[in-house]
């Protein structure tokens, strides 16, 4: 500590977070709880910290320990009040994590209540993070410092962005920073289409997208196809979201939406975004029906796109209607730009595999580590995040970084890292790219050639299909069953010698055992010699994937 300035009050945070991030005043009756119990409360945005906080995260300065020596007694009854205040808030979650600002020396009173602070999830800084902090000049030095605060005080599963299977938001969410801020402005369209595999991060796109509309005051609503979707229903899930539930909107139809919205923009000013994840299975709804649903919410995109705009994710379904140009389908004319959504690149995946690591472990992870995380997951967002989870583990069980060698052998034995990689080759691909890319396993295999190794042309592809015992071919160009293998990131070019290999060795190592990939060969080619038209091959079947897999983990 310097000795023109020997103590350092917590109100001095302010000043410093205000020059890096965004404070928000908190509710009312938030406020009221905290100064009942001597807390100055202050909400912070700290989406820029590349770890698995809320968006806005309390700072509780205390009015009571602001000089040099704390006193015991009053700390305990501050940290009594900060629980309160965490019971206080309505959700109980929406403030899982957050800080307390004291101005003393409380390295041993931290100490000696270590395991209740990281069991509450509540960071104290003391003098010594205070220290760091105002004399933190640019904002990477404020996250560190911060950083250091939080590894030490919360257990590192609290912070960590590596979730798999759910989506990532605010500073869990990596990458697409391009295409976001396009999609923000309306650079194109005021509407998009977002399409792209499965486990892609398109529900993730989706929702980061909607929390930044939000901060731009544009209220929204969020529909999945998952659900069994009528006209009426999703006319008053969105009627009741837009114009509260009142019975002026109890009977409103999907036709009259359209203008309903309009006006209603036009006497209040406010703008309006529908969020529609999963419109494939909106789309087998819908179609038969004449398309209500997507016909009103193409008027909205093409007449009031201004006013209300519309985001829908979807998958090959989607991408085929698109291009389907039958007289009564309103997607191709739609009014909205189409946005593919495929692996991350790798500066992206540099961000997401090195930030968090270095903010949570407080080292830098070596380059031969980052290689073999690469290698593993394809630029695949749920397969890094599965693959850092687990240095996370190994980190917290052996206090050091696991070797390359150790790291590849532990992920292969990974159960989640494995059932990932099987369940997006299954569902991403249909019967016969399934059997191309199952026959060149094959041939890997028969050649003693390894995975990693082995490349492949579409004339090698041509010649291994001629000799095998399929009675149909399907109507489909073998260039676009590559380019679906490539979206899907199974296959990919080798820049160096411009041949094809697999983006996921680790793929071949499991159906190379206990005698799978006879079994598997054998059960795409009964797929394919199935079908009789071109239309199995549009889509793979949700149903049959399902299927296939349950038969798999036997």
């Amino acid at each position: 500590m310097n000795d023109r300035d020997p103590h350092i009050p917590p109100s001095k945070v302010l000043p410093v977070l205000r020059t890096y991030f965004k404070l928000h005043t908190a509710e009312a009756r938030l406020i009221d709880i905290a100064q009942t119990s001597g807390l100055d409360l202050h909400l912070v945005d700290l989406s820029r910290i590349r770890l698995r906080l809320r968006r806005l995260v309390p700072f509780l300065i205390s009015t009571r320990l602001v000089g040099p020596k704390i006193n015991t007694a009053i700390f305990d009854e501050v940290y009594t009040d900060v629980q309160r205040f965490k019971v206080g808030d309505p959700t109980r979650s929406a403030f899982p994590v957050l800080f307390l600002v004291v101005g003393g020396d409380v390295s041993q009173l931290r100490q000696s209540r270590n395991d209740e602070l990281r069991q509450t999830s509540v960071c104290v800084l003391g003098q010594d993070d205070l220290e760091r902090i105002v004399q933190a000049k640019t904002e990477s030095q404020l996250i560190e410092a911060l950083a250091a605060a939080m590894r030490r005080d919360l257990y590192l599963n609290t912070l960590h962005p590596y979730q798999p299977r759910h989506p990532a938001v605010a500073g869990a969410f990596f990458g697409r920073k391009t295409l976001l801020d396009d999609l923000t402005r309306g650079e194109q369209t005021a509407s998009a289409f977002i399409l792209g595999n499965r486990r892609m991060g398109k529900t993730s796109l989706l929702l980061e997208l909607r929390r930044r509309l939000e901060e731009y005051n544009i209220q929204s609503v969020l529909l999945s196809g998952l659900n069994r979707n009528s006209a009426e229903l999703v006319c008053k899930q969105i009627a009741e979201v837009i114009f509260g539930p009142s019975r002026s909107t109890a009977n409103m139809t999907m036709a009259e939406l359209p203008e309903r919205i309009a006006k209603l923009s036009e006497s209040t000013g406010k703008r309006y975004a529908i969020f529609f994840d999963e419109i494939d299975k909106l789309i087998e709804d819908d179609e038969p029906l004449g398309w209500p649903v997507l016909g009103s919410l193409r008027v909205i995109a093409q007449n009031h796109g201004d006013k209300c705009r519309i985001f829908m994710a979807g998958f090959r379904l989607a991408r085929a209607k698109l291009d389907d140009l039958a007289p009564k389908n309103p997607l191709p004319n739609f009014g909205a730009t189409r946005v593919l959504v495929s692996r991350l690149e790798r500066p992206e995946r540099k961000e997401m595999i090195e930030k968090p690591l270095r903010l949570l472990l407080g080292m830098d992870i070596p380059p031969s580590l980052f290689n073999v995380i690469d290698r593993a997951t394809a630029g695949m967002p749920e397969l890094i995040q599965i693959c850092c989870r687990g240095v996370i583990t190994w980190f917290q069980r052996a206090h050091k970084l696991p070797t390359e060698d150790e790291f590849d052998k532990w992920i292969f034995d990974d159960d989640d890292y494995r059932s990932a990689v099987r369940y997006t080759f299954i569902r991403n691909t249909n019967a016969f790219e399934r059997l191309v890319a199952l026959l060149l396993i094959e041939d890997a295999r028969h050649q003693r050639v390894g995975l990693e190794q082995y490349q492949f042309d579409p004339d090698h592809v041509s010649e291994l299909l001629r000799r095998h015992d399929s009675t149909v071919r399907p109507a489909v160009a073998l260039e676009d069953v590559i380019r679906n293998l490539a979206t899907a990131s199974i296959v990919e070019k080798d820049e160096r010698t411009n041949a094809l290999r697999f983006s996921l060795p680790s793929l071949g190592r499991w159906y190379n055992g206990e005698g799978r990939i006879q079994a598997a060969v054998a059960d795409a080619a009964r797929e394919v010699d199935a079908c009789t038209s071109i239309e199995p091959w549009l889509a793979a079947s949700s149903n049959d994937s399902n299927d296939l897999l349950r038969r798999e983990w036997k």
